[in-house]
């Protein structure tokens, strides 16, 4: 009866969620830096969800998105910080940003 419904570990969720927090909070950070436009491309749990790299990709940038890159990971506790409120998670996951590498 329910082989149609997919079935997502409790990683992945995890990992949706904290994409879709991240997603207002960094684009209202990247203002800041009257940049264009960021978006999260993958979210990748460790497997004991302690860890989190979340990979970007920029578009319409004019200095180097490693400098971006960088002020972001200089704030990953702020991020941090706003995902341990709104994820009711035991522990929060340390995040790391990457940028995301062309093919």
């Amino acid at each position: 009866m329910f082989d149609a419904v997919e079935r997502f570990s409790r990683t992945e969720r995890i990992a949706t969620q904290i994409k879709k927090c991240l997603a207002v909070e960094l684009t209202e950070f990247i203002r800041t830096f009257d940049e264009g436009m960021l978006t999260i491309t993958n979210v990748v749990l460790s497997s004991d969800r302690k860890q989190a790299k979340v990979y970007l990709s920029f578009y319409g940038t004019k200095k180097d998105s490693q400098l971006v890159i960088d002020a972001i990971n200089d704030n990953a506790y702020r991020f941090q910080s706003l995902l341990s409120s709104s994820l009711k998670l035991k522990r929060t996951p340390v995040l790391s940003f990457f940028k995301t590498q062309p093919l």
